[in-house]
């Protein structure tokens, strides 16, 4: 599946409400994938033009699952550019994490958080509400 076709299963549709600031949070998890185990995804932006909607979210996890991921960083990377590319929002965190094993010899846990915002964007009073990852 190319970039494109991953793009699209997120299917944005039209923000209800493009005057105000607020925050929609999506979640899942992927299966273990290449070199890391299972993962949970968080997904948090502030909208702009573009929503996106939890089926459509699903289905983008689902084209996720079909790469072999090497690190937690090249799957949030991706995630973020996607989600930057298709909804635009005004800021976008995602949040990946894999909680680790028990007992030696297992993975450790592995949390990435990246962060995007469009220029000019600014509102620490509603971010500043969010709690922490």
């Amino acid at each position: 599946m190319d970039v494109w076709q991953r793009r699209q299963n997120l299917a944005p549709t039209v923000n209800p409400e493009k005057t105000i600031d607020y925050v929609a949070t999506l979640t899942g998890s992927l299966p273990p994938s290449g070199t890391i185990g299972q993962v949970s995804v968080v997904l948090r932006y502030v909208p702009d033009a573009l929503i996106a909607t939890p089926a459509g979210f699903i289905g983008y996890l689902r084209a996720l699952r079909e790469v072999d991921w090497e690190t937690h960083e090249a799957l949030a990377t991706t995630i973020l550019g996607d989600v930057s590319n298709e909804l635009v929002p005004r800021w976008t965190q995602v949040v990946t994490r894999h909680a680790g094993g028990e007992g030696p010899g297992t993975a450790p846990g592995h949390q990435v958080m990246m962060e995007d915002r469009q220029p000019n964007w600014d509102n620490p009073s509603l971010l500043g509400l969010l709690p922490k990852v």
